[in-house]
């Protein structure tokens, strides 16, 4: 028998569309999504027509975009295999170019491909020049409009990231982070082009028919008031999502300031509820990133906030992800009233602060949250993460002796505890500073590890409880 009978010929061509498909997908970089600060840093952000023209108006510039582009018109088999990695993540800027370019796209059959929209707006600044500062009007084209109100020409569109990058700290205008009236808001928004986009932006979003796009990330948001987060129609928009990100943009004066300290982030941070919390009666994941400069939680208080999460808002939830939050009643009670439904809760760099300017009385700490999720029998839950905290590079006002910080290390090395963060912030700056004595002291004590571990006993129980009635179902 000949080789060639016994070892046929594999062509390439006659593998399955769907095996192609999945080789792609371990060839391709997984990292295929990229911030728009990372499309080019030499132009970003892009307020010239200049810089705008040189950044990517469908699709950003993948590792192997080229190779694929390439690839795709050698054949239509190829071009048909091809397309869906190609299309998948779809970028949208504020120019009529790009409005018009994804508009396009989107009629076509390539807008079946579309998983996700990213759209990035930018507006200039007070270094261009004051009338172009004060244009509320070319800082939104009308094809723009048209696609963020029209997002079920994506049938498929899995979710949108929305994100306004301005940088005001190279001669533009500079953030005062004053509290403002519904008026002063709204002179802002017919005078200031940068606050125009935000509010087109987003009641360009809250055209969109009920079921549009399942996910909604923001990203960097700027922690002041929009007029449309007051609107019907945007609460309306935020009822259908099953998914919801806010990520808050940090800000410090590069001196003595953090955001925190400002009146207009105080007054961001008691709005959450009524601009978003409140109407996300469908979601099942939410995820809230606070900055370092600007925790979330433990108010009243010298640079403390409140945590605009309530028992009552989102009923279905399944996941929460949570960051810079402070450890206060209002997470506790917020996590425990849903422990029917939760099933994953992630707290990233959050912490208790016992001893900082904050006015609530007998503030918890961490082994009261521990316990309370563990009495409220959760249901679901089988997965719990606190990220790991530790000693150095955190600088405090009561520096934390030698003796104490070998005496820690010793008891987590040889005693296999871990440390739970405990931190305050500065009465005039708003520094987040670790609270070493209170750490140290808390990790001897051990309450909060023991509370921990009879937490996460719980969580195992959870975990294998439905790992078998999986198990069970597959056999039935």
């Amino acid at each position: 028998m000949a080789a060639s009978e016994e070892h046929p010929h594999c062509i390439l061509l006659d593998l399955p569309a769907e095996m192609l498909r999945d080789i792609c997908d371990l060839l391709i970089p997984p990292k295929t999504v990229l911030s728009f600060e990372q499309l080019d840093r030499k132009i970003w952000p892009p307020t010239t027509e200049r810089d705008r023209s040189k950044v990517k108006t469908i699709h950003e510039s993948l590792p192997c975009l080229a190779d694929l582009l390439s690839l795709s018109g050698t054949c239509s088999f190829y071009r048909a295999v091809l397309a869906p990695h190609i299309f998948k993540v779809v970028y949208l800027h504020n120019t009529g170019k790009s409005g018009l370019a994804v508009q396009a796209l989107a009629s076509s059959p390539c807008g079946g491909l579309v998983k996700e929209l990213r759209y990035c707006g930018v507006a200039p600044g007070l270094s261009q020049g004051k009338d172009a500062f004060s244009d509320t009007e070319a800082v939104f084209p009308p094809e723009v409009a048209e696609v963020l109100s029209h997002l079920n020409r994506f049938p498929n569109l899995q979710k949108l990231y929305v994100e306004f990058p301005f940088d005001y700290d190279e001669g533009k205008e500079p953030y005062d982070f004053l509290e403002e009236t519904p008026h002063e808001v709204a002179t802002a928004e017919s005078e200031k082009g940068w606050r125009a986009l935000m509010a087109k932006s987003f009641l360009a979003l809250a055209q969109n028919a009920s079921g549009s796009v399942p996910s909604l990330e923001l990203g960097r948001l700027h922690p002041l008031a929009v007029s449309t987060f007051d609107h019907d129609c945007f609460h309306d928009f935020l009822c259908s999502l099953k998914s919801f990100s806010l990520t808050v943009r940090g800000w410090d004066n590069g001196r003595d300031r953090q955001l925190s300290t400002t009146w207009g982030f105080l007054m961001f941070a008691e709005e959450l509820d009524d601009w978003f919390f409140n109407h996300l009666c469908s979601v099942t994941d939410l995820t809230l990133e606070a900055d370092e400069t600007a925790p979330i939680g433990l108010a009243p208080g010298t640079n403390y906030v409140p945590l605009a999460l309530k028992a009552e808002q989102m009923p279905q939830l399944r996941s929460i992800d949570l960051k810079y939050i402070v450890v206060c009643k209002e997470l506790i009670d917020f996590l425990t009233s849903h422990l029917n439904t939760l099933e994953s809760i992630k707290l990233r760099d959050c912490f208790c602060s016992v001893n900082g300017l904050s006015e609530v009385e007998n503030p918890p700490y961490w082994h009261h949250l521990f316990s309370a999720l563990v009495d409220a029998r959760p249901e679901r839950l089988t997965m719990f993460k606190v990220s790991k905290s530790n000693l150095d590079g955190w600088q405090g006002f009561d520096p934390i002796s030698d003796a104490d910080y070998r005496r820690a290390c010793r008891v987590m090395e040889e005693g296999g505890r871990r440390m739970f963060a405990y931190m305050n912030l500065d009465l005039s700056t708003g520094d987040l500073f670790l609270d070493g004595n209170e750490t140290i002291a808390s990790l001897l004590r051990g309450d909060d590890l023991r509370a921990y571990d009879e937490l996460m006993q719980v969580v195992d129980e959870k975990r294998e409880e439905g790992r078998l009635s999986r198990l069970g179902g597959g056999l039935g």
